[in-house]
């Protein structure tokens, strides 16, 4: 399960990066003002978000 998650994780970041640069290319062209797209991300598993879920704190 770890290696999976490592891979899902190794996968969202080279999204997140390829949007952003395209996003910023797009910026560059357009005269709009570029603001990063990347944000903390997490990858979780079914278990981990069901826990999370029952979290009072999710909840609010």
């Amino acid at each position: 399960m770890a290696q999976l998650k490592d891979t899902a994780r190794t996968a969202l970041n080279n999204v997140m990066q390829a949007a952003d640069e395209r996003y910023r290319t797009y910026c560059e062209i357009s005269g709009n003002r570029y603001s990063s797209l990347i944000e903390k991300t997490q990858v979780i598993d079914y278990r981990e978000l069901c826990l999370r879920a029952r979290e009072p704190a999710f909840l609010r």
